[in-house]
């Protein structure tokens, strides 16, 4: 017996118009917020369907003209079915004048015996004087919240407001209550949920007494710094929901930090991919907490084609100030490429200090061992150097940076033995990268980098072959091979510099949630002298990624392509790796 179904009905197709919008802004509100555009593309089921949807988007168009201070207006809608096949929706607008708020005022509603801050609603965002926009009047009313809250009255709440409109004169008056509650001062801290982490080394990340005017904007940087330490899973710093009983003034509220830790220890892995080095892996393991203020060692090692190295990080958080850390490397390594035929070793210790949220000094002392294979045997080189940094960053996001700005100074001073002979020398480089959104959602970003560095030697064979200056290859001028660009030597190997200068551009593109694409552009120079005297070629390079956005982070495949190839550079090169190139 064969079965029957019914045929599928095709949906109704209609079109949709706003006429009579007091602005292009509003008329693109409307299009993303109603019901009738939102569903265009798929249509109705059948009329009753989309007379619904269309009296739903009639009381919401409504809403959202009062919501932008157009009080007066009305809004009616027509729904033409003439074709049988398309219907006709039009939505018709009378506006009429925008309300101007000539009046916003702000009632604090206090029992309290302390002085009152004097909050004015226009200097916190109001539209006084403008149209009455609810949005903005709402922000004003949480930015006088949270003044509030910075001034020790963290149980201030918005009450409700009352609004007067005059039809006549097209202006409305906002009267806005606040609940300000008791004032309040700091009071004992106390921890739940430590189990290896000792309760000292977390009190170095306090920044305010006992006893000092509460501000719940303190407790948000106080959890957030727990938060960096990378000691725990989750932190969370609070305060009684409700105000503690009692008439003493100022109240005393007692702040509960409550952490669940997490392993102290930890097992990491990489791989990249350049056509100059080949495959190489990485892996690591890290101990954290090794005394209980967060002490930490991390061993890694790189294993490639051409370059294998060991490291050992060691560091010690809040080292005697808070922001201040002791840090220590011993580093052996073996490079073995078409410019540097080497096996290092280096150790170094040293402090970094956070003198703002954006900016980190640091010096070091280093000392290095160096064997390199040149033309006519082994040179050996002994240096001691005292690396001094800074660096600024204000960027987004360390793996994936959107918006911000990233400055990085090195000078070392090195004094040592190159093969027989004494020698004295010294670096500069300064690096730079800058990141902007080309749209609201940061779906393209430009970025941009820059890199300068100087070699202060009396000649160019004072300074050993591992602390000259290189251009061209990953982490560089893509598409060259590494180190390429700049002087050669007469067997056509790289030599360095004494000088380098580089610039590289990046358009990120975001097409989708998972997936971008990257064009490139990308120059590079190299010079024995310290100063470069504009002889020197600038090699150029051209390219275009690709950027899966993994929960690790973006993971990148470049192709690049040489602009002004020499003998020693390939045709194409390939790099993937984890990160944005920079």
């Amino acid at each position: 017996m064969p079965v029957l179904t019914d045929e599928p009905v095709p949906a109704l197709r209609y079109t949709v118009t706003v006429e009579g919008a007091p602005s292009a802004e509003l008329a693109d509100l409307a299009e993303r917020a109603l019901l009738t555009y939102r569903m265009q593309d798929r249509g109705a089921r059948n009329r009753v369907t989309l007379r619904r949807r269309v009296a739903h988007d009639e009381l919401r168009l409504a809403e959202l003209l009062r919501s932008r201070g157009y009080f007066g207006s009305q809004v009616a809608a027509d729904v033409d079915f003439a074709a049988d096949d398309l219907a006709r929706v039009r939505f018709l607008v009378d506006a009429g004048p925008a309300y101007t708020l000539i009046e916003h005022g702000l009632v604090l509603d206090s029992a309290t015996s302390a002085s009152l801050p004097e909050l004015d609603a226009g200097a916190l965002g109001s539209p006084v004087g403008a149209a009455a926009d609810a949005a903005e009047i709402v922000r004003a009313e949480e930015a006088a919240v949270t003044a509030l809250h910075a001034e020790g009255f963290p149980y201030a709440a918005h009450l409700g407001r009352e609004g007067i409109a005059d039809p006549d004169t097209a202006a409305v008056t906002v009267t806005s209550t606040i609940a300000v509650g008791p004032f309040a001062v700091f009071g004992p801290l106390r921890f739940a949920g430590l189990e290896t982490v000792r309760e000292p080394y977390l009190s170095t990340y306090w920044s305010w007494d006992e006893g000092a005017q509460f501000d719940r904007a303190v407790l948000g940087t106080f959890q957030r710094r727990l938060m960096a330490t990378d000691l725990f899973r989750s932190v969370s710093v609070r305060i009684p929901d409700e105000a503690p009983s009692g008439r003493e003034s100022p109240l005393s509220l007692p702040v509960v930090v409550s952490v669940e830790e997490g392993p102290r220890r930890r097992v990491e892995a990489g791989a990249r991919y350049d056509t100059d080095f080949g495959p190489a892996v990485r892996a690591g393991w890290l101990h954290r907490n090794l005394f209980g203020a967060n002490e930490s060692v991390r061993v890694q090692a790189e294993i490639g084609r051409v370059q294998q190295d060991v490291t050992v990080d060691g560091r010690k958080p809040q080292y005697r100030r808070s922001g201040q850390v002791l840090a220590g490397q011993l580093r052996a390594g073996r490079t073995d490429d078409h410019a540097l035929a080497a096996r290092t070793a280096t150790g170094s210790i040293g402090l970094t200090r956070e003198l703002t949220q954006a900016w980190t000094v640091g010096l070091r002392g280093l000392v290095e061992f160096s064997a390199i294979d040149e033309p006519g045997g082994t040179v050996n080189a002994y240096l001691a150097g005292a690396p001094a940094s800074a660096t600024y960053n204000r960027t987004d996001r360390p793996l994936d940076p959107t918006i911000g700005l990233r400055l990085e100074f090195e000078a070392i001073p090195f004094a040592g033995r190159l093969a027989d002979a004494q020698t004295r020398f010294g670096t500069l480089v300064a690096r730079g990268s800058i990141y902007r959104p080309l749209d609201d959602d940061a779906h393209i970003v430009a970025a941009v980098r820059a890199r300068a560095g100087m070699v202060f030697s009396r000649d160019f064979d004072s300074v050993p072959a591992t602390r000259r200056l290189y251009a061209g290859g990953g982490g560089s001028v893509r598409g060259y091979a590494k180190a390429s660009i700049g002087p050669l030597a007469p067997d056509g190997t790289p030599s360095g510099g004494r000088s380098v200068l580089e610039a590289e551009a990046e358009l990120r593109i975001r097409v989708s949630e998972d997936f971008g694409v990257v064009p490139f552009l990308a120059a590079g120079l190299v010079s024995a002298d310290t100063v470069p005297d504009g002889t020197e070629p600038v090699r150029a390079a051209a390219g275009l990624g690709v950027r899966y956005f993994s929960r690790a982070g973006p993971i990148r495949l470049d192709l690049a392509v040489p602009l002004d190839a020499q003998p020693i550079d390939d045709p194409w090169a390939v790099y993937f790796s984890i990160g944005q190139a920079f």
